[in-house]
């Protein structure tokens, strides 16, 4: 649970003080100086969000079938890539190349990227805001 916590203190700190830092270099005189932090802090949060979402997805593995897809193409077509690989993992034939680059690529096992906690705080972080922006229109 600390690392939890440490990790959260962590992403406050870092999206409140890059926000604060980008309403202090920014002379907007229009809003006052809360709003403008909190269009910053959305705006940075919301590019977390897309960064850590792309990476809680690969890690999920939606991205491996490319993978394979491409090392497989590679090993076909480049004689040097094949020999390459042979030497590396000593084998002798083709279909063992095949089986070697479904199991690293294609069956690979999900990963636990740290990541991920920050890619829910930012989803929980975006679901304030609109609820937040809901609350003050009306």
């Amino acid at each position: 649970m600390k690392k939890h916590l440490k990790k959260l203190l962590f992403f406050i700190i870092f999206i409140g003080g890059t926000g604060l830092l980008f309403t202090i270099l920014n002379k907007d005189v229009k809003l006052s100086f809360f709003m403008s932090f909190l269009e910053k802090v959305f705006f940075i949060n919301l590019l977390v969000f897309i960064i850590t979402g792309v990476v809680f997805i690969d890690d999920q593995g939606t991205f491996n079938v490319f993978k394979y897809s491409f090392k497989h193409f590679r090993a076909t077509v480049s004689e040097k890539y094949k020999y390459s690989i042979k030497q590396e993992y000593s084998m002798k034939s083709d279909t063992e190349i095949k089986e070697h680059l479904k199991n690293t690529y294609l069956y690979a096992q999900k990963k636990h990227s740290s990541t991920t906690i920050y890619f829910y705080y930012s989803c929980i972080l975006l679901f304030i805001f609109i609820m937040y922006s809901m609350i003050s229109i009306a």
